[in-house]
Order: structure tokens, then C-alpha cells, then sequence
């Protein structure tokens, strides 16, 4: 779980994200939890990585995602088991249900979703990495062209990888052009949040 703050200009917004939620254990912790840490924190957006919510560990279903949007998630983003358990047309038919934008074959628009929060808009990226992975389109090109599709005030990317050097290099490649970069995929959190020297709020594992 990480939770930050951020500003631009006079606008505020209080992000919760939330990595790798695994099987029903994983989706019971978070019904149980989530809505009081929400109000806690008054958080604004939250974001779920739920690639492994099924039951069996691995693999994201509909109705494990529905069931994450109705706990409180507003955006479920995933990773390199996105396909596992459901057909690749369910990234594009549930708009607030990412898979990872470089994935080959998909609309690189089904890894990007747009939140309104009234005042201003933000933005929601998923990518995933290639190194010890599956060999994908280059999430560092696919972010410059997204970045150039969306003029939204706050820009959170889920980077879903393996390697901590890839997620610290994808981190300061767009540091200054996003609002924050958090790291999936490795079930261990880490204790590195920092703002990089452009202003890009980065943390390699939730």
C-alpha cells in the first residue's frame, strides 16, 4: 500500500495505491479494510493492482474487478497474468479495468483511464516491464505516447515489473512529466518512497 499526496499548483488529491491483491484472502482483507482507509486518509482516487485476485492466485476475472470497484477501488490495474483468466476484449469493454498499455496486440488505450474529480481530471496509467518478463512493446515509448493523448492534471502509472534497476529507470525517465510512479509485481513492499528531483513521487514495490 502507498499512500501520497499530491499537489499541483492549488489542487490537491490524496491517492491510495494498493499492489497485488492475491486470491479471496487478498479480496476479504481488502473488503474488510479498505472503505476505513479510505476515510482516513480522505482519500481522493485509489488505485488496485488486481492481477492475482482469483481465487487460484493468478489472473484477474469480471467478477473479481467488479467486486474490487464496489469495495471502493476506482481503477484495477494488473499486470503480466492479465490474460490468464479472461479474454483480452474484457480490457477493452470495462474502461476502468487496466491491462498493461505496451501489452502487443491490445489498444494501447486499454492500459490508460481517465478519472474526473471534478475540479480537475487524473490520469491512470499501466505498464509493464520486460526485463525477465515477457517480451512487450517498450513501456518507456509507450508512455511518451500517452502522455501526448491525455492533458489531465495528475498522472499515476502502475509500472508492473520484475526488475527494481528497470522500475528506478522507467521512474526517472519520466520524472518531471508524471505525478508519480509505484512499482507491482513482487509481493514485497519496499521502504524507498521519495520524490525524485523533478518532483515524481516514486516508490519501487507496493
Amino acid at each position: 500500500m502507498y499512500h501520497l499526496e499530491l499537489e499541483r499548483q492549488t489542487s490537491v488529491m490524496n491517492v491510495l495505491c494498493i499492489g497485488d491483491v492475491v486470491g479471496d484472502i487478498g479480496l476479504d482483507f481488502l473488503a474488510r479494510h479498505l472503505p476505513a482507509l479510505k476515510r482516513e486518509y480522505q482519500i481522493d482516487l485509489c488505485i488496485v493492482n488486481g492481477e492475482n485476485s482469483d481465487k487460484s492466485g493468478t489472473g484477474l476475472t469480471r467478477h473479481g474487478a467488479e467486486l474490487m470497484r464496489n469495495i471502493g477501488a476506482d481503477v484495477v490495474t494488473s499486470g503480466n497474468h492479465c490474460y490468464r483468466r479472461t479474454d483480452p476484449s474484457f480490457f477493452s469493454e470495462t474502461d476502468y479495468v487496466l491491462c498493461p498499455a505496451n501489452q502487443p496486440f491490445q489498444e494501447p488505450l486499454c492500459g490508460m483511464y481517465e478519472v474526473d474529480m471534478g475540479r480537475y481530471s487524473a490520469c491512470v496509467i499501466n505498464l509493464a516491464g520486460v526485463s525477465f518478463l515477457e517480451p512487450l512493446d517498450s513501456p518507456f515509448a509507450r508512455l511518451d505516447e500517452l502522455l501526448a493523448q491525455t492533458s489531465a492534471r495528475f498522472v499515476i502509472v502502475d509500472f508492473h515489473a520484475e526488475s527494481t534497476a528497470e522500475k528506478a529507470a522507467f521512474a526517472y525517465y519520466a520524472d518531471g512529466r508524471i505525478s508519480a510512479v509505484f512499482g507491482t509485481h513482487t509481493h514485497v513492499p519496499t521502504a524507498d518512497a521519495q520524490v525524485l528531483p523533478a518532483g515524481t513521487g516514486f516508490i519501487t514495490d507496493v
